[in-house]
C-alpha cells in the first residue's frame, strides 16, 4: 500500500559486559547524548533514555526502514568505539 504509515516503538536495553558498573555519573549524560545522535542519524526518534551504571534503556520510535537490527548494530558498534576513544582510562567498554 502506497499510503501506509508505520510508527513502531521499541524498548531497547543494553548492558555492559558482565554487568560491570562502567557508566559513571561523569560519563552518563555524554553517552546519552551520543546515543541520541546515533538514533537520529538512523532516521529514528529517541523518545526516552535512562539507565544505571551497568545498563541503558532506550525507547526508540521508528518506521519500517531501516530495520531494527541495523539501528541496534550501529548503536552498539559506534557507542563502544566512542566510549573507548573518549574515555581511554576507564576499563574497556564492551
Amino acid at each position: 500500500m502506497a499510503n501506509t504509515y508505520a510508527c513502531l516503538h521499541y524498548h531497547v536495553v543494553f548492558s555492559t559486559k558482565d554487568r560491570e558498573p562502567r557508566i559513571g555519573d561523569e560519563i552518563r549524560q555524554r553517552l546519552y547524548d551520543y546515543l541520541g545522535g546515533i538514533v537520529r542519524a538512523a532516521k529514528a526518534k529517541l523518545v526516552a533514555i535512562d539507565g544505571t551504571p551497568d545498563h541503558v534503556h532506550l525507547l526508540i520510535g521508528m518506521g519500517t526502514e531501516p530495520s531494527v537490527a541495523a539501528i541496534l548494530s550501529k548503536i552498539k558498534a559506534n557507542s563502544s568505539r566512542w566510549m573507548n576513544e573518549t574515555f581511554p582510562t576507564n576499563p574497556r567498554f564492551e
